[in-house]
């Protein structure tokens, strides 16, 4: 039966008519295996969802009708908690608080398991490239699943001058130059600041505190060429890699992290970093062998940079009020010797 609080609710009437009669086992079963399967293969943000939602809630299983199902959405988009909740309201008018309950479940549960016992362990197949194919197939697939729900919201929903105005509206606004002038200069902060403050594809890297030549020179690249809005930060070495398992933070230059102090081919995480992101830059390649050297205090005579950098490095403590500060500072440090190195030699 429908619900009596939505019957209430005059401004979305297609709410307060749902399926009658009695709920079946089976019912209920379609209901938490259709959801689940919803969780474990949309990926995407909560309106991704919708385009499956509607092929089966609507097309197949006939659960509700069009105007039923553009009300549900809306209703979610309206009150506080992710997209996704739109289950929920489509549960409870299929097969009220039973249905609610297992659409929530089956859709949250996979999830759930896969961020508990999967994610822990993203970190050992992040850098294969078939995972990272299918990451980018995934973004392409997600993108085209929101466009796929604006247009089937938009064919149903815009069917007035007011409505389609509203949308022409409510499009224009994100895309308005101030709001572009005013996301750059958040970010040109957040990279002075060294906080994420706009989202986007940064990543947290994990290192030990009271950092020197090596760890300060990974900052300064990874932020020069890997990742300009890259946050950093700083814990005990022991704490290093808890940090990465726990929050998917890139460890480097500390016992069990992904980047090692030293890793088996005997690198230094700086010229680990340098082989997989900047392999053909000669500069960047004479720059690691200088780190190495100071880094490990191997061949100091022959890479005579490397006995300055040391003693350079060993101040930063001195001038710095912490590592965060370090990392600013001594990024002029490295933009000047990578200058040098670029210099045609004679």
């Amino acid at each position: 039966p429908a619900s009596r609080a939505l019957a209430c609710m005059p401004a979305v009437p297609g709410l307060a008519t749902a399926l009658g009669g009695p709920t079946s086992l089976g019912v209920l079963w379609k209901i938490l295996v259709y959801f689940a399967g919803a969780g474990l293969f949309v990926f995407g943000s909560g309106l991704a969802i919708v385009p499956f939602l509607y092929g089966g809630v609507v097309q197949r299983f006939h659960w509700l009708t069009e105007r039923q199902f553009i009300d549900a959405v809306a209703v979610s988009m309206i009150t506080p908690g992710p997209v996704v909740i739109t289950v929920a309201f489509i549960g409870y008018l299929v097969a009220g608080l039973a249905g609610a309950t297992l659409a929530a479940i089956g859709v949250f549960l996979p999830v759930y398991l896969v961020v508990v016992f999967v994610a822990p362990h993203f970190h050992r197949v992040a850098k294969s490239r078939q995972v990272k194919a299918f990451v980018d197939g995934v973004t392409a697939a997600a993108t085209g699943a929101i466009a796929g729900a604006a247009v089937i919201l938009g064919r149903r929903s815009l069917h007035d001058l007011p409505t389609i105005l509203i949308a022409i509206v409510t499009l224009a606004l994100p895309l308005a130059p101030w709001n572009r002038g005013g996301t750059r200069r958040v970010g040109v902060e957040g990279r002075r600041s060294g906080r994420r403050v706009t989202g986007g594809d940064a990543v947290q890297w994990v290192t030990r505190r009271q950092i020197r030549v090596n760890r300060a020179a990974t900052a300064w690249l990874i932020r020069r060429f890997i990742d300009p809005d890259a946050t950093f930060t700083f814990v005990e070495p022991g704490e290093v890699a808890e940090v990465e398992r726990r929050t998917g933070a890139v460890g480097f230059d500390a016992p069990g992290a992904r980047y090692p102090h030293k890793d088996d081919r005997g690198r230094c995480s700086f010229e680990a970093l340098v082989q997989e992101h900047r392999p053909n830059d000669p500069a960047l390649r004479e720059l690691a062998r200088i780190v190495h050297s100071a880094d490990f205090k191997e061949g100091l005579a022959e890479t005579p940079e490397a006995a300055g950098l040391i003693a350079i490095s060993q101040g930063f403590p001195l001038v710095a009020r912490d590592d965060l500060h370090t990392v600013e500072r001594a990024s002029f440090l490295y933009d000047a010797l990578y200058a040098f190195l670029q210099r045609p030699r004679p």
